[in-house]
């Protein structure tokens, strides 16, 4: 990843902080994670340590997701068959050392820019996207990543300590007719 303190992102985005001043054997690697699936057909788990990956499930439903270490932005397209549910979720994690030159604290800032179309069907007409920043100090741990969850998706260790949550959704909330299509454009800034 470019080392920015600025992040543009459509979806999800998980970073592990080093601090300077302790030497931590944390591995500087990155690692995108693409979750995939509907109700009909089995689950995709993907992980890539590439910078770049993008993915294409093969289902009754047309589903996309790529993501970037490099530039900080991931994606998901999906459109669902008439009745089923879909579901694409992208996770990007990488490390960042900051070296400020100074022993004293300084505040670090960060933007999430949240950008997509959403639009219902006559059967299913609440579909969701959110994003989600999660900066963690992984000071002096010996790994920052673990297999968990109900899909055995990747995510951060529990030892490591969450420094900043960010979150924008966008739900249509049963609101939407069928083949209405409504644009969000949202971007929040954080720091830390």
């Amino acid at each position: 990843m470019n080392k920015k303190t600025t992040i543009n992102i459509l979806t999800f985005f998980l970073l592990g902080i080093v601090n300077p001043t302790i030497a931590a054997p944390v591995t500087d690697n990155s690692v995108i994670n693409i979750l995939q699936f509907d109700f009909v057909n089995p689950t995709f788990i993907e992980n890539s340590t590439n910078s770049s990956f993008s993915n294409t499930f093969n289902s009754t439903a047309d589903i996309q997701a790529f993501g970037n270490v490099s530039t900080g932005k991931v994606g998901t397209r999906v459109i669902g068959s008439e009745g089923n549910s879909s579901q694409s979720i992208v996770s990007v994690f990488d490390t960042l050392n900051f070296d400020t030159g100074s022993s004293n604290p300084v505040e670090i800032f960060f933007d999430l820019t949240y950008e997509g179309v959403l639009g219902a069907s006559s059967v299913f007409n609440n579909p969701r996207s959110d994003s989600t920043v999660r900066i963690f100090d992984i000071t002096g741990l010996d790994a920052w990543l673990e297999t968990s969850g109900l899909f055995n998706t990747t995510s951060a260790i529990d030892a490591a300590t969450l420094l900043t949550f960010e979150r924008i959704s966008f739900n249509l909330d049963g609101l939407a007719r069928d083949g209405t299509l409504f644009d969000f454009n949202s971007s929040i800034s954080g720091s830390f």
